[in-house]
């Protein structure tokens, strides 16, 4: 899996992003059809004490899952969009392993 980090205007610890890339590879062991996940970490000044963003678009063939969250922290901002993600990943494995409702076929016997 390609993951590309983006920081602007604030700096996450090295520590922040060791953690998004051990939960990433988690979640990729679980589903392997996840191919990307782009990381922005941005400080917004606007936002008053919920200033530190997280944002992370995981990429897996067929659709893409984004989560973005606000907080005082990076670290709370992760920790928050990195829970969203796995349910988001275990929910489409979870349906990945369902049988179809209808199994429609083309071939004429």
């Amino acid at each position: 899996m390609k993951i590309e980090f983006t920081m602007l205007h604030g700096e996450a610890g090295e520590w922040i992003t060791d953690f998004i890339r051990d939960q990433l590879m988690e979640m990729y062991a679980r589903d392997k059809s996840l191919i990307a996940a782009r990381i922005n970490l941005k400080e917004v000044a606007d936002e008053g004490p919920a200033s530190r963003v997280c944002e992370i678009e995981l990429t897996a063939f067929g659709e893409k899952m984004f989560v973005h969250r606000a907080a005082e922290s990076f670290g709370n901002a992760v920790r928050s969009v990195l829970a969203e993600l796995r349910i988001l990943v275990d929910e489409k494995v979870r349906q990945g392993q369902e049988l179809p409702d209808v199994i429609m076929s083309t071939v004429k016997a």
